[in-house]
């Protein structure tokens, strides 16, 4: 398969590849204001982690009034040719918009499906260095594309030499990273935010991850972690569906006047290498 966009017709996938001068007025309008939800992941991946993600992306775009008509069974199985092979598939619904009036109506949008791929990121391994900023999603909890803040967030983090951007809200309760959830660990404890209470996207490998340590007899705190708390952690990760877990090492806010250095003592270390092979020997089951 290439990495060429394909739109899901009649259970085939056909060449989406249009130049923006052809696109249709409806695709257009779509991508103008950035209304469409999608969601993002490496394969291979379980069988019941894809079904999370068609779940999720079909919550989503009820939510919104787009219609999803596709059988998850049948998607799925459409879906095969794509993920035999180590790379980063996204799926985006895309409704058919005309005016900006036809969102304001009370009628379900009918949608494409589109899919397209990307080679698997190069990691160079070495723990992340966050930016600290004070900023919500609009609708936190929906994996829409409306994404230029997080972007230029992002893009302002990175020139000023860090990695990525780690996000509060408005009660300085920390919530999730640009394109990622975020986790703390201190004494054996992971804590990670509410998404419903503090505002970020409820991640699917967030969730498995969090699933995975009760299990495993591990407590999850998902009380409010304010800014403050930063410099009580032993260690801290990003997690999300492309790139399963990720250390940060050094978190710094100029706003607040915060510069955390995490120490990662050895049973952070032990547990975040245990999360670890939970998600290596995940992907390859």
């Amino acid at each position: 398969m290439t990495s060429d966009s394909l739109i899901l017709k009649d259970n085939a996938w056909v060449a989406s590849s249009t130049p923006t001068s052809q696109a249709s007025p409806e695709m257009l309008t779509t991508l103008l204001y950035g209304y469409s939800v999608y969601t993002t992941f490496a394969t291979p991946l379980p069988s019941r982690w894809l079904q999370a993600h068609l779940q999720r992306l079909a919550q989503n775009a009820q939510t919104l009034d787009i219609q999803f008509h596709w059988e998850h069974q049948d998607l799925a199985h459409s879906l095969s040719p794509f993920l035999k092979q180590p790379q980063v598939v996204r799926l985006t619904v895309l409704p058919f918009i005309n005016t900006f009036n036809t969102l304001v109506n009370n009628n379900k949008l009918p949608a494409d499906l589109m899919v397209s791929t990307r080679p698997l990121p190069f990691l160079s391994g070495e723990p992340l260095s966050l930016a600290l900023a004070q900023h919500q999603r609009i609708l936190p909890t929906i994996k829409h594309g409306s994404m230029v803040a997080e972007i230029q967030l992002r893009k302002q983090a990175q020139q000023a030499g860090l990695d990525d951007v780690l996000f509060h809200n408005a009660q300085r309760h920390l919530t999730e990273a640009s394109t990622a959830n975020f986790f703390g660990l201190r004494q054996s404890t992971l804590y990670t935010s509410d998404p419903y209470r503090d505002g970020c996207l409820p991640g699917i490998t967030r969730q498995h991850l969090v699933d995975w340590a009760a299990a495993s007899g591990i407590p999850v705190n998902t009380t409010p972690l304010p800014l403050d708390a930063l410099k009580t952690l032993d260690g801290a990760f990003l997690t999300n569906a492309v790139t399963p877990i990720r250390r940060v090492r050094h978190i710094k806010a100029q706003e607040a006047n915060l510069q955390c250095e995490l120490p990662w003592p050895n049973d952070a270390i032990d547990l975040c290498k245990s999360i670890e092979t939970f998600f290596r020997q995940t992907s390859a089951s």
